[in-house]
């Protein structure tokens, strides 16, 4: 059976947040993890939406078995907007179906014809599986750019 990603619902908002928190353990980003169901509703719902999602609903129980989530860098030097794959992330039960690049195609998909200059992403230090399957998928590493942080704690 072909599996699609689909556009999140609202309805999905509690799934999203159970593989959100997920990906927040994986990180060990947990104890920062503040996304709450509401707020996901009113932010990728609502009336000024932040973000869009892709999901891939499970095949073999409720719920959702992967989500990936988008938001918009509207303004950059070429004057296209960059789309951001802010989280990807494959529920651990349903690893190894392909689910993943499901989510990423469909999210190349929204980049090609939306207009965007760039799709991009970034990787945690030392997830060699993850920068394993983005190669695979036709990703690289950004040579000219590498992430800085001022925390505001």
């Amino acid at each position: 059976m072909t599996r699609v990603a689909r556009p999140a619902r609202p309805e999905d908002s509690a799934e999203m947040l159970r593989l959100m928190t997920g990906l927040a353990e994986f990180e060990n980003n947990i104890d920062d993890f503040a996304v709450t169901e509401e707020a996901l509703l009113e932010r990728g719902f609502g009336e000024k939406a932040q973000f869009r999602a892709l999901v891939i609903d499970a095949a073999d129980r409720p719920g959702l078995a992967g989500i990936a989530v988008l938001y918009e860098i509207p303004f950059t030097y070429t004057l296209k907007p960059n789309l951001v794959l802010k989280e990807l992330f494959i529920d651990p039960r349903d690893r190894g179906r392909g689910l993943g690049s499901v989510l990423f195609t469909a999210a190349t998909e929204i980049a090609k014809t939306g207009g965007y200059g760039e799709l991009i992403w970034t990787v945690m230090n030392g997830n060699e599986p993850a920068e394993r399957f983005y190669r695979g998928m036709g990703g690289e590493p950004d040579v000219k750019w590498n992430n800085w942080v001022y925390r505001l704690r």
